[in-house]
């Protein structure tokens, strides 16, 4: 039943949150990765929302950063989120590729599934910074990345690696550790 009110609070949160994407986003991703990424674009730009970085990383005037290395599973559905903004910050995309060159200037970085092979060495590299790694990996969370999509009964969830995030100085508001499917 916990479960269950879950899901109801994360629909609430991402059709409040991200309206425009997330309310023609279908739970279930069978077969359907254009609406699958949609929905991991919603949660991308809530994770951000609902996270705070260290004030020595604050500039009122830099953009919000969100980086894909590797192929860009998202297609448009992640360009939508430059319409935005995270507080008073307009969102910028970056892609890096498959290199990490160009990620410090990252807030949320999402690693590709065609990084499978150079994940240690991204995480490595982005270990100590204010930097949210979210991937859809297998043993992503375990392998020291902050958010790991998961596909759950047929549903889009996601575990935390809340350790990680701490240690890299990131704090993850209460609100989206309840929401997890599970927090390390």
């Amino acid at each position: 039943m916990q479960l269950y009110f879950r899901h109801i609070i994360l629909i609430l949160l991402l059709v409040f949150g991200a309206a425009g994407q997330a309310r023609q986003v279908a739970w279930a991703s069978d077969g359907q990765p254009e609406l699958e990424y949609k929905l991991k674009a919603a949660f991308l730009f809530n994770f951000a929302r609902f996270t705070k970085w260290p004030r020595a990383t604050e500039n009122p005037s830099a953009p919000f950063v969100f980086c894909v290395v590797g192929q860009d599973p998202f297609g448009p559905a992640l360009r939508a989120l430059q319409e935005r903004s995270i507080g008073d910050k307009a969102i910028k995309l970056h892609y890096a590729g498959s290199a990490p060159d160009g990620l410090d200037q990252c807030q949320v970085l999402f690693i590709s599934k065609s990084e499978s092979r150079t994940l240690q060495h991204i995480l490595n590299f982005t270990n100590g910074k204010p930097i949210i790694t979210v991937s859809d990996i297998d043993g992503f969370a375990a392998a020291s990345g902050m958010f790991e999509f998961i596909n759950t009964e047929g549903k889009l969830s996601f575990i935390i690696n809340n350790s990680v995030a701490l240690g890299n100085g990131i704090h993850v508001s209460s609100s989206l550790l309840n929401l997890a499917y599970k927090v390390q």
